[in-house]
């Protein structure tokens, strides 16, 4: 599991997000907590700055996980993955079958600044089955969905009978957005994914580490990549998918910090 923990927080003026509290409890606390009742065998890699070891170390759920950091530092959502990924796959003895993990071939993604992290993860762990891990997926047993065509809810899909499931699901909030930054992939697929997506353009050199050369690229560029086949679900919880970009959105959910 890979848990986004260093944006900039700019409209909160440089605050870290994962260290505003809610009910007592810290965002980065509150996201370990939903992951560990969850999915309580899972491994979390949190992707942020060093200034949440701290956090960590009060958190009864955070002695077992890994921090790293994007290179270079605030380079986008993309970046983070790619290396909270890398992480993942270098810690031994992850996981466990039916669980997001590199044993058992699925990744979670989740943002820090969710204001209910306890329903997304419960509503992913319960859809994990649908991926399934039996080997690379078949780009042609399923077809890619699409902005206009939202599968609803309990939809089954494409996929042919008996065969591998979708490359990720990815959930649509009551407004009709996609939440890439709450999702599920198969580990497999969002390596693959993450590579189409710092391919350079043609003519164009690219060379260095994955999460350097996704910098500043959009989440869209591995939803919408080439093969890559996700599942949308609509949610019919209106704000299941809330999160803290603001101090007023923070003020909307009882959630405090300090200023800076």
């Amino acid at each position: 599991m890979v848990l986004l923990a260093g944006g900039r927080g700019s409209r909160l003026g440089g605050v870290w997000k994962a260290l505003l509290r809610r009910d007592g409890a810290s965002l980065l606390s509150a996201a370990l907590a939903a992951v560990v009742e969850s999915l309580p065998r899972a491994r979390v890699v949190v992707v942020g700055p060093d200034a949440l070891r701290p956090a960590l170390a009060e958190s009864p759920h955070g002695s077992t996980v890994t921090l790293v950091r994007e290179e270079p530092a605030f380079a986008g959502p993309l970046a983070a993955v790619a290396a909270g990924l890398d992480a993942a796959r270098d810690v031994a003895g992850h996981g466990s079958a039916g669980e997001p993990g590199p044993a058992s071939g699925l990744t979670l993604l989740l943002a820090v600044d969710y204001v209910r992290p306890r329903g997304i993860v419960a509503a992913l762990a319960a859809r994990a089955s649908e991926l399934g891990t039996d080997g690379p997926r078949n780009a042609g047993a399923e077809k890619p969905a699409t902005e206009e065509g939202v599968r609803a809810e309990g939809d089954p899909g494409e996929a042919e009978p008996g065969g591998p499931g979708p490359d990720a699901l990815v959930p649509v909030d009551a407004s009709g957005r996609q939440q890439p930054l709450a999702a599920l992939w198969r580990s497999d697929s969002l390596r693959r994914a993450l590579e189409a997506a710092a391919r350079p353009a043609a003519g164009v050199a690219g060379a260095g580490p994955l999460s350097v050369r996704l910098a500043d690229a959009p989440m869209r560029r591995i939803t919408r990549a080439e093969g890559v086949v996700v599942r949308e679900w609509r949610t019919v919880e209106p704000h299941l998918f809330d999160d803290v970009d603001t101090w007023e959105d923070a003020a909307a959910h009882g959630i405090q910090g300090d200023r800076a």
